[in-house]
């Protein structure tokens, strides 16, 4: 957070897991990380200006060097290197927003504009809340899919943010299904009712 203040940005996100990685769950981590490095827009020279960027981090610990995550190992880097403290201080200014109705594996996305809210804390109605609870996700596409619906969401109005996504990885291979099937699924509907 030191290395991009949330003052200077339109809105603010984060990648929080409840747990540190470990044996059990790095598996996740990598998907979430994959899926995190590839879904996002990067920054590039057409980026907006600052104040009009919503950005989402992955809270690591201490500064992070470009060097060190250019190569092909960057999630195993970004891993290594995550601060569950910060991201359970996080999810923990989420909970005072009632974002979470139960706890549960996480990652969440969770975003706030203005951007400064993280800094002071502001949980007053003035502030716009978005968040994307990914505990249901566990295959790869689910992660790609999600980080991609997080992006297009953060980059609408505020007035159009959904505040409390419930987990969105159930429900894509039944979408998908309906579109492969076409007006059949239609008609088995139909018949069903």
């Amino acid at each position: 957070m030191t290395q991009f203040p949330p003052e200077e940005f339109y809105a603010y996100g984060f990648v929080a897991f409840p747990t540190s990685p470990n044996a059990s769950n790095r598996a996740r981590y990598k998907l979430a990380c994959n899926a995190f490095d590839a879904g996002l827009d990067p920054i590039t020279a057409s980026t907006p200006q600052v104040a009009d960027q919503a950005i989402t981090m992955w809270p690591t610990l201490g500064w992070v060097r470009d060097f060190e995550f250019a190569a092909d190992n960057r999630c195993d880097r970004a891993i290594d290197s995550y601060d569950v403290t910060t991201a359970r201080k996080l999810i923990a200014l989420g909970d005072d927003l009632g974002f979470r109705k139960k706890p549960d594996r996480g990652p969440y996305l969770i975003a706030m504009s203005p951007g400064s809210v993280w800094s002071n804390a502001d949980t007053s109605d003035t502030v716009a809340f978005n968040s994307l609870d990914l505990s249901d996700c566990d295959e790869r596409q689910d992660f790609d899919q999600a980080f991609r619906e997080w992006s297009r969401t953060l980059r609408m109005p505020t007035d159009k943010w959904n505040r409390n996504q419930n987990s969105p990885c159930g429900r894509w291979w039944a979408l998908e299904a309906l579109d492969f099937l076409g007006n059949s699924a239609n008609e088995y509907i139909a018949q069903t009712q």
